[in-house]
């Protein structure tokens, strides 16, 4: 019954308020979701003994339960001992015999929409993220008063999954070290004090990133609902970064708001796509500013708004700066992103 208001004390003092440590091991033992049916969303359940004659907050007698769950637990229509036998079965199951956690997505209305950075798309853009040819993340809003949908595959720093979004639905990687839904919000860890992805659900139809680090081949992408920087892991041991303000205001179909490709492809489209439009290259054409095919970082292989048709950028720059710093402008200092990029100088 931890559902109800914290702060207060049970017969021997104890607070409802459960430490944060024991709380990350009940997720852990758990495997971060409902012991009963797997849900993603859930409360905190004393087994037994009950909250009410508990008098230290143990981790082997606390488990997450959803909603629906807890309450045919309060309610008498499941018994404590069925859940503690579940609970033991999830301890000492593997992950491959778990199924992960699950969390509905509300796309109702018809809309989808990923904010990531200071990124400004039409629905129009249905690629927000590309990666040698394939989508990593796509959103489509519905048809004909339908629901839409976002797909989308996310990554910690050194390319293991641990989160991934399957149109109306979240689903949460075993793998992970903690993954932690408060309220609104999902977040999840990759090992203690490393933080992988904070998704922030805005229902109907609206996910906003709150901190995304994710690896993904031989590519990293940095991200708040304020900022981002694309990098891309290069041959001499460097890391080429890349960030615009940019809005797209329609897109053609072929389009994608990020587009990581081979150096060899993104010259092809730069060849392709500038005869017939108002091209902007750079002195030493390292960046390409295209009305068709996007803003091309050619030394990267990485475009941005890539072959949407139409552009607006307000600043864009690109340079070779370590992951570390470049992870604390983005997340601290999201206004100086590109003047770091571009000059080393975050301050």
């Amino acid at each position: 019954m931890d559902f109800m208001s914290e702060g207060k004390k049970n017969k021997y003092g104890l607070n409802r308020t459960i430490p944060k440590d024991v709380k990350r091991e009940v997720r852990r033992r758990s495997k971060f979701g409902c012991v009963i049916c797997r849900t993603g969303f859930y409360d905190y359940h004393h087994i037994d003994p009950a909250f009410e004659e508990a008098s230290r907050h143990d981790p082997l007698s606390i488990c997450l339960l959803c909603p629906t769950c807890h309450s045919a637990v309060t309610r008498g229509s499941r018994s404590n001992g069925s859940v503690m036998r579940r609970y033991e079965e999830i301890q000492r199951a593997s992950i491959e015999d778990v199924e992960p956690p699950i969390g509905p997505l509300d796309f109702d209305d018809g809309s989808a929409e990923l904010v990531i950075g200071n990124l400004r798309y039409s629905p129009a853009v249905r690629t927000v993220l590309r990666y040698g040819g394939s989508d990593v993340i796509r959103v489509d809003p519905g048809k004909d008063r339908e629901p839409g949908s976002i797909s989308a595959i996310f990554a910690d720093d050194e390319g293991r999954e641990v989160l991934r979004l399957d149109r109306n639905q979240w689903i949460g990687s075993l793998d992970s070290w903690d993954i932690s839904v408060v309220g609104r919000r999902i977040a999840v860890q990759s090992r203690r004090s490393q933080a992988a992805l904070k998704l922030r659900l805005e229902p109907p139809g609206r996910i906003v990133i709150e901190h995304l680090d994710m690896r993904f081949g031989n590519a990293h992408l940095l991200a708040t609902e304020h900022a981002f920087a694309a990098g891309r892991y290069l041959y001499d041991g460097q890391i080429g970064w890349c960030t615009g303000r940019i809005a797209i205001p329609v897109s053609h179909v072929a389009g994608a708001a990020i587009d990581v490709m081979s150096e060899d492809d993104i010259e092809l489209q730069d060849r392709a796509t500038r005869p017939g439009s108002r091209s902007l290259p750079s002195s030493s054409n390292d960046i390409v500013m295209s009305g068709r095919g996007g803003v091309l970082f050619k030394r990267l292989g990485i475009a941005l708004a890539s072959l949407c048709g139409t552009v607006h950028v307000y600043e864009t720059a690109y340079g070779f700066q370590p992951i570390d710093i470049v992870r604390q402008v983005v997340s601290n200092s999201p206004s100086k992103v590109a003047r770091y990029l571009g000059t080393g100088r975050p301050f």
